[in-house]
């Protein structure tokens, strides 16, 4: 059976576990200062450019939200078709790093474009005009072994409200007030 569910569903490829059994006939530093890490940043720097970073990851999910904890705040929301692999197979994984709350939309065919987008947006009054009046931007790269789209969004405006209560304080005063009343009896 092949499965294209999740990267964990097959074995890894035979030459990728060479690799790794080659890699384990000495000792490393870990956590990213070993020279295979090195190699790697090496690699796609030549591919990418001097400004490339690379953050290894165990798997698809940890790339997922390693992206989407560099694109959000934990005030912010992620908006996904409601099919999204993130939204149904990550099991809770982009809210519970980004601290972002996924925010599914229907569409009929898993695509999501900004008219949907807008319609689950009106639903949120106070968040709309801030996120329609967005000043959007496209920009292509192109050279001989590179191919980069740029979308950029740009909010005009964004108001955030913080209201902070704290019912503990009230519960002291409220004990004691009524401390004070059953003494006096």
């Amino acid at each position: 059976m092949r499965s294209f569910g999740s990267d964990n569903h097959s074995g890894v490829h035979p030459a990728i576990l060479e690799a790794i059994a080659a890699c384990n006939a000495d000792h490393e530093i870990a956590y990213g200062d070993d020279t295979y890490t090195a190699r790697v940043r090496d690699l796609f720097k030549k591919q990418f450019g001097e400004s490339a970073e690379v953050f290894p990851v165990f798997n698809g999910t940890g790339a997922n939200v390693v992206a989407q904890r560099a694109c959000v705040r934990p005030f912010n929301s992620i908006l996904c078709a409601e099919t999204a692999h993130i939204a149904v197979d990550e099991c809770g994984a982009p809210a519970f790093m980004t601290g972002a709350s996924l925010v599914t939309i229907p569409t009929p065919d898993g695509k999501l474009v900004i008219e949907y987008a807008e319609r689950v947006l009106s639903l949120y009054e106070h968040l709309q005009q801030a996120l329609l009046d967005q000043q959007r931007s496209f920009k292509r790269t192109e050279t001989e072994n590179y191919l980069e789209d740029a979308y950029t969004n740009v909010l005009g405006r964004t108001l955030f409200l913080g209201i902070k209560w704290s019912f503990g304080q009230a519960g002291v005063q409220q004990s004691r007030s009524a401390a004070k009343s059953s003494r006096n009896m």
